[in-house]
């Protein structure tokens, strides 16, 4: 069962759970953009770091909904069990959750974060929204965050 949450911190997942963690940066100056995620345990330890540069001018909405996209993509992939799914972008997060009409461009890459979600429906997965802190476990390959 697809659930959506919003947290106001980053937690340890839960056991036989992983967490994986969504982030874009936009770099308008040189007109690309790049999207994160990384994978803890239960443990707190980082298994996957990913991290991927796209050129283009995007807007950080599209942009995030592109990086969740990706994360969905990758966990129908490598076939994980119970995952948590968490993007600082509640704009995105709502959205997943609506079955309203989106603007097209947007609408389409919610339309696909959905249907993936629903081909993994036999797993459970979790969306949630969890601001950044200062304290939450993530690291971004490529220098891109540290926090």
């Amino acid at each position: 069962m697809t659930k959506a949450v919003r947290d106001e911190q980053w937690t340890l997942p839960t056991e036989n759970t992983i967490k994986v963690n969504s982030d874009t940066v936009l770099f308008e100056a040189s007109n690309h953009f790049s999207y994160s995620f990384n994978v803890s345990d239960h443990m707190g330890e980082v298994l996957v770091e990913n991290s991927k540069y796209s050129f283009g001018t995007v807007d950080p909405a599209n942009a995030e909904a592109i990086g969740v996209r990706e994360v969905l993509r990758w966990i129908k992939r490598e076939q994980y069990g119970d995952v948590v799914v968490e993007s600082d972008y509640l704009v995105v997060v709502q959205a997943i959750r609506s079955s309203g009409i989106l603007l097209p461009y947007f609408g389409r890459l919610i339309e696909e974060c959905k249907s993936l979600l629903s081909e993994l429906s036999s797993r459970n997965e979790v969306i949630k929204f969890v601001k950044w802190s200062s304290k939450k476990v993530s690291r971004f390959s490529a220098g891109i965050l540290v926090a």
